[in-house]
């Protein structure tokens, strides 16, 4: 059996191969696969599979493929629209978020909410759109790159919602290639757009992913395939012996960073979390911020707070610094308390960590397409998170400080029950997995 297998974000690099439990390609059945990357993953995709044994880098061909430069003008125009066609407040909040960051004119914001409201909710538009999409990729779209894969067997796409796998996924139908494709994050059915082509099987990490697959991107739960699983890079074996870790001698608060981009007031609460560690905690509180590996704080702010607090941040970019989730995740553990302002840190910690707030307050003027405010109003999934996990809600300064130094104090955890949060979202093991998924097929 012939496999086609799309890597085009390093996120999906990370989760997929570089815990040797789960790694895919070590597990999955196959007599030949092509790895579709980009230059974005190409390189670490390389140097992962160099570690594999000469027998299996024989079945392994991994391809550097940019599908930007191959669209028609037409297919940049339905992407475009693709992008607002999905009925979620998210997507809405993003539109308008452009337009406060001056990163859109107001032609293209009245063009986009234009989009949004005719097709709100509109099932007949989506099936629409999608006909004549997949009919320009059948009769316009150049695949003479890929010619000598036409007679595979099977493709897996693991981020239908980018370029490269919507491409493949058009590649698939024109040569009647059976396709399963999934979305490599929880939130991506509500925040990138409609699905541009249909895969034959969609794999859900989750029930919140059926859901939002059914309510945003207009599948039929009857007439469409979808298998519920889990999602695809957690090691739940591994998390049952990952337990928080208490240091008696050091209280660890670990502060996830948006970056300036995301949450423009940011630097203001670094500059009162250093006031208060200067002022009011003891020498044994240790700050750390953990920065976003691609809206990274300023070097100047870093420095200017470095005395008191520490930057640090997993650069995904780079193989040599890229660990597992499962790393990732006892990294976290060592933490007494998480706190962030919409970030998906807070849901990877409710896995291992029992100590994690959600702040919902601003320390200086931010308009209100870009407030940290509208994670609770106008992101659904993030919502659900919060609502079932009922993760404590910091709205203001004097909250913060007060829920700061009574934890500090009591060197106690606050200890509610996540699991309902993060089984709804990100699945459990006892569903089907997504190698099983693509290993049935195959046998």
């Amino acid at each position: 059996m012939k496999i086609i297998m799309t890597l085009s974000n390093i996120q999906i690099v990370r989760n997929c191969l570089f815990d040797k439990q789960l790694d895919i390609l070590r597990n999955l059945a196959y007599s030949e696969m092509v790895l579709i990357c980009n230059e974005a993953t190409f390189n670490s995709v390389k140097e992962h599979v160099s570690s594999y044994s000469v027998s299996d880098q024989l079945k392994i061909r991994i391809l550097l493929f940019n599908a930007s430069g191959e669209r028609f003008i037409t297919l940049r125009i339905l992407d475009s629209i693709a992008k607002s066609h999905v009925s979620s407040k998210f997507a809405l909040n993003k539109i308008f978020r452009a337009k406060s960051k001056n990163e859109i004119t107001w032609a293209k914001l009245f063009l986009k909410v234009l989009v949004y409201v005719l097709t709100f909710k509109n099932r007949f538009s989506s099936h629409l759109f999608r006909f004549f999409y997949s009919k320009l990729y059948l009769y316009l779209e150049d695949f003479r790159r890929l010619q000598e894969f036409k007679d595979y067997d099977l493709a897996l796409t693991l981020s239908l919602t980018d370029n490269l796998d919507t491409y493949i996924a058009g590649f698939c139908k024109k040569n009647n290639i059976k396709h399963i494709g999934t979305v490599r994050s929880w939130d991506n059915l509500t925040s990138h757009g409609l699905l541009r082509i249909k895969p034959d099987v969609f794999y859900c990490h989750s029930q919140a992913m059926q859901e939002d697959l059914i309510k945003f991107q207009y599948f039929n739960r009857f007439n469409d395939t979808i298998v519920v699983g889990h999602s695809y890079w957690i090691n739940f074996t591994r998390i049952k012996d990952i337990v928080p870790k208490s240091n008696p001698i050091k209280f660890k608060v670990l502060f996830g960073s948006m970056g300036l981009y995301f949450n423009p007031s940011e630097v203001a609460l670094l500059a009162h979390i250093y006031q208060l560690r200067r002022k009011f905690l003891s020498t044994q509180v240790h700050f750390t911020v953990l920065m976003h590996p691609k809206f990274r704080l300023p070097v100047e702010v870093q420095n200017e707070f470095s005395d008191f607090i520490n930057f640090e941040t997993f650069n995904f970019d780079n193989l040599t610094e890229v660990k597992s989730y499962s790393e990732y995740l006892e990294y976290l553990s060592k933490f007494n308390l998480i706190l962030s302002s919409g970030s998906t840190l807070l849901l990877d910690a409710s896995l291992v960590n029992h100590n994690i707030a959600h702040i919902n307050f601003e320390l200086s003027s931010v308009r209100y397409w870009e407030s940290i405010k509208r994670y609770l109003d106008f992101r659904e999934y993030y919502k659900q998170f919060i609502d079932l996990g009922q993760i404590l809600i910091i709205n203001s300064i004097e909250e913060f400080e007060k829920f700061i130094l009574s934890a500090v104090s009591s060197k106690t955890s606050r200890a509610p029950n996540y699991r309902i949060a993060w089984k709804y979202i990100l699945g459990e093991p006892s569903d089907t997995s997504l190698v099983d998924l693509v290993n049935k097929e195959i046998c």
